[in-house]
């Protein structure tokens, strides 16, 4: 189905906005009467400042808890203790976190809790300067990307609920910067931006309207009386009166930098569904002048969604009647969207000793095994000659996850349903755990598959050594950084162990 019109806008003039130090990623939500089959969907790319940067975002299990946890951030002097009792929640950790530091997992990028609630963080967004001299960022001990997912995921029954905790955290310990976050349910979608040091605003998406943010505050407005669909902090209506007294700004769009008069809740022309969300994420103005792959410019100004720094790329899609461990599905890809397949992961109902260690191990050291690796190598091959292989490549992945999404997952959902509603409880979990082996096998045969068909298009005889290919990925993250007029960040170095040398208070995405 060709792309909607809407959602391609939408990135085109995400791409025009100034991004201040940004590292860029995208979010894309999609209310429930937008959507094809009345799914609620949550997309985001994780980019990163360089390749490098951080290790790779793998799956990972929190059982529930029955005591309270202290908690201890890695990327400042924020702590807490996590009460209990704790849900139990599936996340896609960045770090590992520290035991002799008494730190845990962070830059939980994405995560489901037992409850159903979907959460991804962070969308990195800027306040103005003038905000900042009035409430300034708490960078030492305030909340950052570090932990959000962390505090919300075990505690929260419901989107609006997240909405709510985030918002005392905000303003109780403060920002230590500025963040746009993701939550959702089966049954709606929230949009949650910080705004300065302590002031926070979160909207609902509409049920028929999409919404897509790229490093910028779209929130330049908000009706106070609507409590349904709009909440805030508590003294935001004050701060932004205090900053039209002092700058003359006008007090509705004196927080956040300013988007170039793009609608934040637009309505799509066609429902879209998982296909037209994935399509987003992989957009890199193909067909026109400014794709920075096939006909690169030096001197390119405009940002795309697909970038090759890209840590993973991840859909959460929520619905209602269904049973509740199909109700949300975790499409994950890991690596650059473009080149690496969504595997699609019934987080609520697969057991958790059957996650896929092909999705769960990976660091920046290579390895044979992750799907994390098996992309990394297809890309440091697409990129040595980007308009010559990427073509296959791209429309042998799409070809995959149409035969995954059109027929093997609604059969097996069928399957699980009539052995559920029969009280084979046995049963129905065996689907979901061979569906999701099968998947998983099948996406890294086709990984392999494709980097030995790049290899030979490139006159190799076999694809090259891990060395090699992460020479090829050194010089590719160089040569396409497009971090846009800000610059790039100062590079990462790897590690021995496959951590960053460099650990970035924001990990950019």
């Amino acid at each position: 189905m060709p792309r909607p019109l809407p959602l391609a806008l939408l990135l085109l003039a995400t791409a025009l906005l100034p991004l201040p130090g940004a590292h860029a990623c995208t979010s894309i939500i999609v209310g429930r009467k937008a959507s094809a089959d009345g799914s609620i969907y949550l997309a985001r790319n994780a980019d990163l400042p360089s390749l490098w940067a951080s290790p790779p975002a793998n799956l990972a299990h929190h059982p529930p808890r029955s005591r309270p946890l202290p908690f201890f951030s890695n990327a400042n002097g924020f702590s807490t203790e996590l009460p209990a009792p704790g849900l139990a929640y599936v996340a896609l950790p960045m770090r590992p976190g520290s035991k002799a530091a008494g730190t845990g997992p962070s830059w939980e990028e994405a995560g489901v809790n037992a409850r159903g609630v979907a959460v991804s963080a962070t969308e990195t967004i800027f306040s103005s300067a003038a905000a900042l001299a009035v409430d300034p960022l708490n960078t030492d001990s305030g909340i950052s990307e570090d932990v959000i997912p962390t505090l919300l995921l075990p505690e929260v029954k419901t989107a609006r609920e997240g909405v709510q905790l985030l918002g005392m955290a905000t303003e109780g310990a403060g920002a230590a910067e500025g963040y746009g976050v993701l939550l959702s349910d089966p049954k709606e979608a929230w949009y949650f931006e910080s705004a300065a040091g302590h002031q926070w605003l979160a909207q609902r998406v509409p049920e028929d309207s999409f919404f897509v943010t790229a490093n910028q505050g779209r929130f330049q407005t908000f009706n106070a009386s609507n409590t349904d669909g709009v909440l805030h902090s508590r003294l935001l209506a004050r701060v932004c009166a205090i900053m039209q007294l002092f700058t003359g700004l006008d007090s509705s769009a004196c927080l956040q930098q300013m988007p170039l008069g793009v609608p934040v809740f637009p309505k799509p022309t066609v429902p879209l569904d998982f296909h037209d969300v994935a399509r987003g994420l992989r957009d890199f103005f193909q067909g026109t002048d400014h794709d920075p792959y096939t006909s690169p410019h030096p001197e390119e100004q405009w940002r795309p969604v697909a970038l090759l720094r890209t840590a993973a790329g991840h859909i959460t899609r929520s619905r209602k009647g269904v049973p509740h461990a199909l109700s949300v599905v975790l499409y994950l890809a890991q690596g650059m969207p473009l080149l690496s397949p969504f595997v699609p992961l019934y987080t609520l109902g697969l057991p958790p000793d059957a996650l896929p260690v092909e999705m769960s191990g990976a660091t920046n050291e290579p390895d044979p095994q992750s799907l994390f690796w098996r992309a990394r190598r297809l890309q440091a091959l697409v990129f040595q000659d980007f308009p010559l292989l990427a073509p296959n490549a791209t429309a042998a992945i799409l070809a995959f996850e149409e035969e995954v999404e059109e027929a093997r997952r609604p059969a097996m959902e069928e399957r699980y349903t009539e052995a559920d509603a029969a009280g084979d409880a046995a049963g129905a979990s065996e689907e979901l755990v061979a569906f999701t082996r099968a998947v998983v096998a099948d996406a890294s045969r086709l990984l392999d598959e494709l980097a030995a068909a790049a290899a030979a298009a490139l006159g190799l005889d076999s694809v090259p050594p891990d060395s090699q290919i992460v020479e090829w990925l050194d010089a590719a993250g160089t040569a396409y950084g497009l971090h846009g007029p800000a610059g790039p960040a100062e590079p990462a170095k790897r590690g021995a162990a496959g951590h960053s040398g460099r650990r970035s208070r924001a990990q950019g995405t």
